[in-house]
């Protein structure tokens, strides 16, 4: 999942940190030959831009594409990132891995008991 909040549109890292971000999915996918891959994208709510597809040539446009500008809710919303992504990945016959690209990830919420906190 790739933060495309405005955040990641700062060019503290060249040419800036969503661009960064998609170089980075693009190498790894190019190591990760004929593995099953999808693409989801997240600011203030989180959408599916690529389904899972064993072509990794079919993502580089979109990651190409990406844009905080295409993000129709300001924000930062991972948690709806990672459910979405668990659901698109929920019925695959092999173990499923969920990369997150994005500015440092938030805490898990505190918990009034230390033994019951947990980061879903």
């Amino acid at each position: 999942a790739i933060d495309a909040s405005q955040s990641m549109a700062a060019a503290d890292v060249a040419p800036s940190r969503l661009a960064r971000a998609a170089q980075k999915v693009r190498d790894l996918i190019a190591r990760r030959a004929n593995a099953r891959t999808a693409l989801v994208v997240y600011a203030g709510s989180a959408h599916v831009v690529l389904p899972l597809t064993n072509d990794p040539g079919l993502i580089v446009p979109f990651l190409d594409a990406l844009s905080p500008d295409l993000m129709p809710v300001a924000g930062k919303n991972p948690s709806a990132a990672l459910a979405l992504a668990r659901e698109i990945t929920k019925g695959e016959s092999v173990e499923s891995a969920i990369l997150f690209s994005s500015l440092p990830m938030p805490p898990p919420p505190r918990r009034s008991h230390p033994a019951s906190t947990s980061w879903h």
